[in-house]
């Protein structure tokens, strides 16, 4: 390698890395494409290799330049913490904190709590991402998130879980719908019924797949929805049983306009939601405060799913 490599080419890398153009780089950078080209140029010959592969639509990194790319978020991510921890040294309740979350708790959960933060902590600046799972995990292990919320990654994924909470996953109805009666049922008993199925691709539909192969007769999804708000309104104004986790629906089970009944396939255990950070990774001393909220979300979704019985 030829010379030192500045913290300010590893910004350049990310930022183009992000970006996916040079140009769009550029102009966030609030510098010339051409003189943002020199700099990762001149960053190329000095690893001696190509960190990006150049076409006509944009740049992608090659393998050597998603190395650097990691080692980049790391040292955002060192500089970070380390100024956070001085301002902590010094008194002072000032940082930043990037965190993420299902998509579910975007609608009411994490709003309050950010509200609840800027008055307790206005010194902190938050960013929160609201995705799927697989999104929140891959933006955790690259360091472009301080910590995650969502449906627990394989036990393989070096990440550090800091509280959960077990899910169970149920038919939705209407009160009055004659499955509503029983305290569980299997996926079988919705055979004769139309059913509402989360789309493929989300977390909870490759559970319900493994246990719909299992069964004589399958059954054959009436609507497939991508989105929880859906599937819940679906349950609210519709006839047709909705397959969902129970954490989704609890304030229309607490308010008693639709009811859950867990299902007792074999094969259908809890999901678990996880608050995790990466394995390796020390966390601003800001992030406290946001686990510490979120631990106390989770730890409300456990105390109503146990009230309601579910």
């Amino acid at each position: 390698m030829k010379g030192r490599i500045s913290s300010l080419s590893m910004l350049y890398l990310a930022e183009v890395a992000d970006a996916g153009s040079i140009r769009l780089a550029a102009e966030r950078l609030f510098i010339s494409p051409s003189a943002l080209n020199r700099k990762i140029l001149l960053l190329e010959e000095q690893l001696g290799t190509a960190i990006f592969k150049r076409a006509a639509r944009g740049v992608t990194l090659t393998g050597a330049g998603e190395i650097m790319l990691a080692a980049a978020r790391q040292t955002e991510r060192n500089l970070a913490t380390a100024i956070s921890q001085v301002e902590a040294l010094r008194g002072l309740k000032r940082g930043h904190v990037n965190f993420g979350t299902l998509t579910g708790f975007a609608e009411k959960a994490v709003p309050e709590l950010l509200a609840a933060w800027r008055v307790s902590h206005p010194e902190v600046t938050f960013n929160f991402y609201a995705g799927n799972s697989r999104d929140i995990v891959q933006q955790v292990l690259e360091g472009r998130l301080d910590l995650g919320l969502c449906w627990d990654p394989p036990s393989s994924t070096p990440v550090r879980r800091v509280a959960s909470a077990d899910i169970p996953i149920g038919v939705a109805m209407q009160p009055d719908h004659p499955l509503a009666s029983r305290k569980k049922v299997r996926l079988r008993e919705c055979l004769e019924y139309a059913v509402v199925f989360p789309s493929r691709g989300m977390e909870f539909r490759t559970v319900l797949d493994r246990i719909n192969i299992g069964i004589e007769s399958r059954v054959t999804p009436a609507i497939e929805v991508n989105a929880i708000a859906a599937l819940r309104q679906l349950a609210l104004i519709g006839n047709d049983l909705v397959l969902i986790t129970a954490n989704s629906v609890i304030d229309e089970i607490e308010a008693g306009t639709i009811v859950l009944r867990p299902l007792e396939d074999p094969g259908c255990d809890l999901l678990k939601l996880s608050l995790f950070t990466k394995d390796s990774d020390s966390l601003p001393a800001v992030a406290d405060v946001v686990i510490a909220g979120l631990e106390r979300e989770l730890e409300t979704v456990r105390a109503r799913m146990a009230a309601i019985a579910v």
